[in-house]
């Protein structure tokens, strides 16, 4: 359940990943708390995928596919916080483009397990680095204790 709050978020460009609106980041920890729920692991969040084309549409120009995904979930989101959504977004994608979007919410999971992964074998490191100079130890409870 900690991986709720802990795995990062994945941007097309970490540049504006700031500019990210809290909205979807409170989307992104709601959907993750129900994913857990259910038991899914393979697949990132509806949430997730429109945090990553959202840095992708102010980086850099979109094909017409992956405008379509985008807007098909901004539409979505849009909706659920109370606002019309202009005629023509996308009220249901075609195949292809669902096609498309499940692989890139597969992506984004992969993606997020390798930074986990890398994060823990840092953690380790770290830890190692302390403790074999003698000073600290670090306790279970992660906090540096003197040893003398």
């Amino acid at each position: 359940m900690l991986e709720v709050f802990t795995d990062p978020v994945i941007v097309y460009d970490e540049s504006w990943g700031d500019t990210l609106p809290e909205w979807i980041k409170d989307r992104i920890t709601i959907e993750r708390i129900v994913r857990v729920y259910k038991g899914e692991d393979d697949y990132a969040t509806d949430a997730e995928a429109l945090a990553y084309l959202y840095c992708a549409s102010l980086a850099l120009p979109m094909s017409q596919e992956w405008a379509n995904i985008y807007l098909y979930l901004a539409g979505r989101y849009m909706k659920k916080r109370g606002a019309d959504a202009y005629e023509w977004v996308p009220k249901e994608l075609p195949d292809h483009e669902q096609s498309k979007l499940r692989e890139l919410k597969h992506w984004i999971r992969k993606e997020q397990k390798k930074v986990v992964k890398v994060r823990k074998r840092q953690a380790k490191e770290f830890k190692k680095e302390y403790e074999q100079m003698g000073l600290f130890k670090l306790s279970d409870g992660g906090r540096f204790e003197s040893k003398a």
